[in-house]
């Protein structure tokens, strides 16, 4: 099947109840990489990229549905993040990093209901290091995650981008120390 810039729906159950719904721009026999769209308002929000082993199944969402009938009405076409390497998770976290702001992790196995919002930063054989940010907007410490626990990451939408915002204003806006 023909899956580049298709927009595909994932079953990914029973990790995430939700289906995710995206064009494909790239996959690996481990990881795909997803243009996310946001089936409530038909709109495409970010990317996000999982675990192949953790799709039950999937199916190309019908060209003449209301979905793609909907993006195309607005003119919303997928973008294509040339330099992410989909190659193993420390290259997509490597690459991602250089290109966005923040970044969501997924470690669903472990804690099927969270996730971890921050910006990398360091990695090692085994683990990412994640600055995290709060859900007030402010920085909080570093933690660090086994890559084997990964199962998704999102980048480059606009929960992120917002963490991304709130967070610059917020260390441009403090006092400094004087004395």
């Amino acid at each position: 099947m023909y899956w580049w810039n298709r927009v595909v729906e994932f079953d990914r159950k029973p990790l995430d109840s939700q289906l995710l719904c995206g064009f494909v721009l790239e996959f690996t026999d481990r990881l795909t990489l997803i243009h996310y769209m946001d089936t409530q308002r038909f709109d495409l929000d970010g990317y996000v990229v999982f675990r192949n082993s953790d799709v039950r199944r999937w199916r190309s969402v019908p060209e003449d549905s209301v979905r793609i009938r909907a993006l195309q009405l607005k003119s919303i076409k997928p973008v294509r993040k040339r330099r992410l390497s989909l190659a193993s998770w420390p290259q997509l976290l490597d690459t991602a990093n250089k290109l966005f702001p923040m970044m969501i992790i997924y470690r669903e196995r472990i804690h099927r209901d969270a996730c971890q919002v921050g910006r990398l930063v360091s990695m090692n054989r085994a683990s990412l290091e994640l600055k995290e940010i709060r859900p007030d907007g402010s920085w909080d410490d570093c933690y660090r995650y086994k890559f084997s626990d990964l199962t998704r990451v999102d980048f480059g939408g606009g929960y992120e981008d917002a963490f991304a915002r709130v967070a610059a204003a917020g260390a441009a806006s403090k006092p400094k120390r004087t004395g």
